[in-house]
């Protein structure tokens, strides 16, 4: 409409790589809910914003670089196909279920920006092994189910900040050590 929201890619699209275009702000909900080729989306600078559902369920997207966004929706990346995501330093919110079920997905560094992650962001992620936190950190909490089913996670170092674990954060997952911050 005003050209700053990505609406929706057209479904029938042949192509396997998109780039946003610049001066795009917001994907907009569920705006790559039926693009099943697409392995590549890449982001302008000037995206901020990826709202609920934006790349649901997208099997073949495999990488995914946020760069300057600021706010990952609820379901945003929900049982997609990606292996890999890189948090930019603008990052402050991740939405509930916004990584539930990416089965690919194998690590994650959450960067030291990071306000909110809400409840299930990473459940049932299975094959995420490794969860490095930047210090220091802005985040208080790890909500419940947070990363709960994530069976080949067996080690993590909560970070200094962390003041509160939510029910079930971890429960059940491969993890068999937890470090904690020296000081509370």
């Amino acid at each position: 409409k005003d050209g700053k929201t990505l609406v929706s890619y057209p479904a029938d699209k042949n192509s396997t790589t998109y780039n946003v275009p610049s001066g795009v702000t917001t994907i907009d909900m569920c705006a790559f809910g039926k693009s099943t080729k697409l392995t590549t989306v890449n982001l302008s600078s000037t995206v901020t914003t990826i709202e609920e559902s934006a790349f649901n369920r997208l099997t073949n997207l495999t990488s995914f670089d946020t760069k300057n966004v600021k706010t990952i929706g609820k379901t945003a990346f929900m049982a997609s196909g990606i292996t890999s995501i890189t948090f930019g330093s603008a990052l402050e919110t991740i939405g509930t279920m916004a990584f539930q079920n990416c089965n690919n997905l194998t690590n994650i560094q959450i960067p030291n920006n990071i306000k909110t992650i809400e409840a299930q962001a990473f459940n049932g992620c299975t094959e995420l092994a490794t969860i490095t936190f930047s210090e220091p950190t802005h985040l208080t909490t790890i909500p419940a189910n947070t990363f709960s089913n994530c069976d080949m996670l067996s080690t993590i170092t909560i970070p200094e900040g962390i003041v509160t674990i939510g029910n079930g954060a971890f429960n059940p997952s491969g993890l068999n050590e937890v470090y904690l911050p020296t000081t509370s």
